[in-house]
């Protein structure tokens, strides 16, 4: 920071003292926000906004370039660049803040810290490791997902000159060429060599299929996502383990799969398995298995599941629970109806406690699952309780902005399938199905259409990421919308020679599963070439019923 002390961009030290045995730097106080907060309140989702947030952005992109330079002038390098150690001041300039993995330019790389998407082990020098970074920087400020592998670039460059502003794309490449020379990094694996046109349904489709990868010999057989790495009970689970992918067999397959897949859970001993819910145990397997030819096996764990009133919600309570009863008692004619006029009492009786909104945990589901008792049982009083219920909380808790409406959860607007409007919009359209005379909701659910067109999410997977914002303009047949979101939906895919990769949590894997990674975008697409929006959730499939 001394031999930076003449650079405006760089915040100015102060003083540094020993207290005991602590090392204390004292800098200036810079007012204004970070490079990432700033992205977060005015990236413009909506194409009303976009024009003053792309010459603003461009004007910081420039100045963070001449900050750059200006520290390398002097020989140093700033080691960990990236957008939340970047500050832009209330007069619009740029300050960079964070020294502690600073180093020479010709140092060779070899980091302390490093943050993902914005490094790479194999930059050879410090000098490199800036550019990167610099490059990763700016582009996260125009397309600001968690994906950001360089397979992944040509496909997002052709979204973001087609859909977002062509001076960005343009601005991006010209960028990307000019850091080139000094960054080998930003032109190798042949990113650029990919032809840049957008890959067709069927054969998007196909690429997804070819690059899951099943291990037969893993108690996991997936590469999933983090729960999957951090909690061995979420093996045998629909949204982040295997039973994910059975479900995609389910749907998919070929008949030797499927009959592979149920030998591969008998071996796991899945009869063993104690959790009940759609998502996380007996309902969800017992839906699976029934697919997969195993009627039997299948319709006994659909009946024996059984959950209880501490847990209401369509993800592992009695929600799911009764959804996956009906869906069977459908197909076969046959249903308990004392157990389930129980579960709707249950529901009625406690949804309102719930502590969430969301569709897969909150009162959303609670809601839907009562609706649907109510319609299959012909019990008005759970319709009745379902839709008061449901007009209660929209009065309450449905935040509208501009024309946008939005679930908001610990403070944040969400519009994902789990917890946001996704979730919210095919619960209304599911009630309005039904009730062919019921066009209250039609006003929310057109809003929440226009919401969910958006030009981009952090994440991609089904349920907290842009392949879930799909699922309404399946059910609402929007044509154009799902051609134009299938493109972008290429933002978070690895496109691979051996078959195309999904970017699942944040960015820092790929992963299989259903939740936030292959299965479940591939069960999107499989609906879309079906015309179904239900194929997603481990029902029995049956002609005479569908949830969505």
């Amino acid at each position: 920071m001394k031999k930076l002390a003449n650079v405006p961009e760089v915040v100015d030290g102060k003083e540094d003292f020993q207290a005991w045995i602590h090392a204390y730097l004292v800098e200036d106080y810079v007012s204004g926000q970070t490079l990432g907060d700033y992205v977060a309140e005015n990236y413009p989702f909506y194409p009303e906004k976009r024009a003053a947030y792309v010459a603003k952005s461009l004007q910081i992109a420039e100045k963070l370039c001449q900050a750059v330079a200006h520290v390398h002038a002097q020989g140093v390098a700033i080691g960990d660049l990236q957008a939340d150690n970047v500050m832009i001041t209330e007069d619009g300039e740029v300050k960079l803040i964070d020294f502690e993995a600073a180093a020479e330019l010709a140092q060779p790389y070899d980091p302390g810290i490093m943050t993902a998407g914005f490094s790479d082990l194999a930059l050879e020098n410090y000098e490199q490791t800036d550019l990167y970074a610099l490059y990763q920087s700016i582009r996260s400020i125009f397309l600001p997902i968690s994906n950001r592998a360089r397979a992944s670039w040509p496909m997002q460059d052709l979204n973001l000159r087609q859909y977002f502003s062509k001076e960005v794309g343009d601005y991006l490449e010209n960028l990307r060429q000019k850091l080139l020379p000094k960054c080998p990094l930003l032109g190798k694996e042949n990113d650029y060599g990919q032809k840049e046109v957008w890959t067709g349904l069927n054969e998007l489709r196909g690429n997804i299929s070819r690059g899951i990868k099943a291990d037969w010999q893993s108690p996991n057989l997936i590469k999933g996502d983090l729960p999957l790495l951090e909690d061995l009970d979420q093996r045998l689970t629909v949204d982040n383990g295997a039973l994910g992918y059975g479900l995609l067999l389910a749907r998919w397959g070929e008949l030797a799969e499927k009959k592979k897949f149920l030998a591969w859970l008998k071996k796991q001993g899945a009869e063993k398995i104690t959790a009940a819910g759609l998502f996380t145990g007996k309902a969800g397997l017992g839906g699976i298995v029934y697919e997969l030819g195993d009627k039997a096996w299948g319709r006994q764990l659909i009946w024996s599941a059984q959950g209880n009133s501490a847990d209401l919600s369509l993800r592992s309570g009695l929600a799911g629970i009764a959804l996956a009863k009906i869906a069977l008692a459908k197909e076969e004619g046959l249903a308990k109806i004392a157990e389930l006029i129980k579960i709707g009492r249950e529901i009625a009786a406690g949804y309102q406690k719930m502590q969430t909104a969301g569709l897969l945990t909150g009162q959303l589901g609670a809601i839907l699952a009562l609706w649907k008792l109510g319609k299959f049982l012909e019990e008005d009083s759970f319709k009745k309780e379902a839709k008061n219920g449901l007009d209660a909380w929209l009065e309450k808790d449905l935040v509208q902005v501009d024309q946008h409406v939005f679930l908001a959860e610990d403070g944040r607007r969400m519009p994902y399938l789990a917890n946001g409007t996704a979730g919210l919009a095919l619960v209304l359209a599911a009630i309005a199905q039904d009730e062919l005379k019921e066009d209250r909701y039609q006003k929310i659910i057109i809003q929440a259409a226009e919401t969910l067109d958006s030009f981009c999410s952090y994440m991609g997977g089904l349920f907290t990421g842009y392949a879930g914002l799909m699922l309404l303009d399946l059910a609402l047949g929007r044509k154009k919308a799902l051609g134009e979101k299938i493109r972008l939906l290429n933002n978070y895919l690895l496109p691979k020679e051996e078959g195309t990769l999904v970017a699942a949590s944040c960015g820092y894997r790929c992963s299989m599963d259903l939740a936030a990674g292959a299965s479940g975008v591939l069960l999107l697409l499989e609906g879309i070439a079906r015309n179904d929006a239900s194929l997603w959730l481990p029902l029995v499939q049956t002609k005479n019923w569908r949830l969505f």
